[in-house]
């Protein structure tokens, strides 16, 4: 009689087991970006309602949601799965700043329109 028998296994470790990789809150900068680009957007417009929307839009919105962003990230990062990007960090900077120009802007047409 012949028998067949199988190839012996490789000694394999378990596989362990997927953990999802956890990033940065893109949502919250992702809207910060969005609120500076309206209100840049807004500042072509030369009524008064457009320059007090684009204000709010330029000045209050982007640093709350950066610092959400920060908050939110600042937690995240405790996890060992969490995978960092270093381009979010240096778009922070930018946003802001993009955010203050905007500001300016609009408060330069709301105090002209207020003078007139």
């Amino acid at each position: 009689m012949s028998e067949t028998q199988a190839p012996p296994l490789p000694d394999a470790a378990p596989a362990p087991a997927a953990h999802p990789k956890v990033g940065p809150p893109i949502s919250f900068l992702l809207s910060g970006v969005i609120s500076v680009v309206a209100s840049l957007v807004l500042v072509l417009r030369a009524d008064l309602t457009a320059h007090v929307l684009g204000y709010v839009l330029a000045s209050i919105l982007p640093f709350l949601l950066v610092g959400l962003f920060r908050h939110s990230d600042f937690e995240r990062r405790i996890s060992p799965y969490y995978v960092g990007r270093p381009i979010i960090n240096r778009l922070i900077p930018v946003v802001l700043v993009l955010g203050m120009l905007a500001a300016i802007v609009h408060t330069w047409s709301i105090a002209t329109e207020l003078a007139k």
